[in-house]
C-alpha cells in the first residue's frame, strides 16, 4: 500500500487505462439489433451463419475476443484517434470501454505497444433472446479465462513508462453475441470478477 497521497492526473488515467484492460464493464442485455459492418474481409457480405452447436458458437466466440483484443491494441498503438474499427468487433459497454480507452490516449498524448494475451480457460453458450421473444440458438457466449497485460506497454508523452497495475494476469468474463440483424459475432461485456490467475 502506498502512502502517496496525490497523484497527476496523467498518472491517475494511465491506471484507469490499464485496469481498463484487465476489468470491464458491467453486463448489459445484449442487442437486437446492429448496423456494423463485417468483422473480416473473408466473411461474405451477409456476414457470419447462425450458429448450429455450442463448440461452433464458442469457437466463433473465442476468435472474436482474440481479434478484439489484436484490435484494441492496434488502435491504441496507432494514437487511438481511429476507434471505428472497434465497432466492428463489439457493441454494447464493451465497445464503450474500447472507445474510452482509446480516447484516454489521445486526450494524454500516449503511445503503447505489445499485444493483450486471452487464454480461454471455460465457456458456454446459450440461446440469444430477442426483444419481440425470437429465440437464436447457441447466440451468446460467456468465456472466461485469464487475461495477460504483461507485454502491453503504456508509455507518457515524455516517453517515459506510464504507471501500470502491478497484478500483469487477471481473470476476465466475457460475453458474446451473434447478433441476428447483422449476422455478426461481438464482444458485448467483459467483467472482471477481481481474481489473479
Amino acid at each position: 500500500m502506498t502512502t502517496t497521497t496525490t497523484r497527476s492526473a496523467a498518472t491517475i488515467a494511465s491506471i484507469a487505462i490499464a485496469i481498463g484492460l484487465l476489468a470491464g464493464c458491467t453486463p448489459e442485455p445484449a442487442p437486437t439489433n446492429s448496423s456494423t459492418p463485417n468483422p473480416t474481409s473473408s466473411e461474405s457480405a451477409t456476414g457470419y451463419p447462425a450458429p448450429e452447436s455450442e463448440s461452433e458458437a464458442v469457437e466463433n466466440a473465442e476468435r472474436t475476443i482474440a481479434t478484439f483484443l489484436k484490435v484494441r491494441g492496434e488502435v491504441n498503438a496507432a494514437g487511438g484517434t481511429d476507434a471505428e474499427p472497434l465497432a466492428e468487433l463489439a457493441t454494447g459497454p464493451a465497445l464503450k470501454l474500447a472507445v474510452d480507452d482509446a480516447a484516454r490516449v489521445v486526450e494524454l498524448g500516449w503511445t503503447t505497444e505489445g499485444a493483450l494475451i486471452f487464454e480461454p480457460q471455460s465457456a458456454y453458450a446459450v440461446d440469444l433472446v430477442a426483444e419481440d421473444g425470437a429465440s437464436f440458438a447457441f447466440s451468446s457466449v460467456n468465456v472466461t479465462g485469464c487475461q495477460d497485460i504483461s507485454e502491453y506497454k503504456i508509455f507518457n508523452a515524455d516517453g517515459t513508462p506510464a504507471l501500470q497495475p502491478s497484478d500483469k494476469r487477471a481473470i476476465l468474463e466475457f460475453n458474446v453475441i451473434w447478433e441476428p440483424t447483422s449476422r455478426l459475432w461481438l464482444v458485448n461485456s467483459v467483467v472482471a470478477p477481481g481474481q489473479t490467475c
